[in-house]
């Protein structure tokens, strides 16, 4: 099964005070359970951005080593009589999540595109996608101009992670 959420831009995420936070929904899913009992969901989110992805995977496998009793506690692994998850955040995260790569923003310099791909897990968890009819500043060139970009990850993104999500 797959749920595709829309990161959508409201009025209060335009406050200079406020910061969007496109994780907190699958922090709070791997946090709870949701993936220990439903496997097989995968979870793809349209127009959310990716520089959350290496602070999350980093920050929640770091927070459930040094308090797993908080994950203990949440009422879905208290009802399923379990006590902790059954594998790290992060495998959630790779497993079960996907990002759709609009808006992307992509470093000039290579080293640190391709830096940030790695720490994002782009070739696992990056699919295409586009913002047509809109204008955006990110075209689809951008996959075979940037050297940031292998031949295993740009295949990936643009068409082997959808295949894998659509089971095709």
């Amino acid at each position: 099964m797959t749920i595709v959420l829309y990161s959508e831009d409201t009025n209060e995420s335009r406050l200079p005070v406020r910061a969007r936070t496109p994780y907190t929904p699958p922090a709070t899913r791997f946090m709870r359970g949701v993936f220990d009992e439903y496997p097989d969901l995968n979870v793809v989110f349209q127009e959310a951005g990716h520089w959350w992805v290496p602070f999350l995977r980093y920050r929640m496998d770091e927070f459930y080593e040094m308090h797993p009793e908080d994950v203990k506690i949440t009422p879905r692994k208290h009802a399923a009589g379990e006590e902790y998850l059954d594998r790290t955040p992060s495998a959630y995260l790779d497993d079960n999540v996907y990002l759709c790569t609009q808006p992307f923003a992509m470093p000039r310099n290579a080293g640190e595109a391709e830096s940030m791909l790695e720490l994002s897990h782009a070739e696992q968890l990056f699919t295409y996608s586009s913002d047509w009819p809109h204008q955006t500043l990110d075209p689809p060139t951008w996959f075979y101009t940037s050297r940031a970009f292998d031949d295993d990850t740009r295949e990936a993104i643009l068409h082997g992670n959808a295949e894998e999500i659509l089971d095709v």
